[in-house]
């Protein structure tokens, strides 16, 4: 016996709506750090290893805006087929 799992469209649209905001959040929080990060004025070695470390950590977090878009992509992609199959 198979499983089955139902899920209106509607609500996968919605859910990818939201995860798109949460990208939205993401992008704000890194372009807001990245304002903070600019305006301090640190010298010495410990400063160049932080914005080291922040010049690493800036396009990981970049990266997981970017997986919350696709994920949204793909969910949204996926109600679409299915709200076409439904009304053909």
């Amino acid at each position: 016996m198979t499983d089955l799992i139902t899920v209106p469209y509607s609500e996968l649209l919605q859910r990818a709506a939201r995860i798109r905001e949460q990208a939205d959040v993401v992008r704000r929080e890194i372009q807001q750090l990245a304002q903070t990060v600019e305006s301090i004025e640190w010298i010495g070695a410990r400063a160049g290893r932080f914005f080291s470390l922040w010049a690493d950590a800036r396009p990981e977090m970049e990266r997981w805006a970017a997986a919350l878009d696709g994920f949204a992509d793909e969910l949204e992609a996926q109600a679409r087929r299915m709200q076409v199959a439904d009304e053909t």
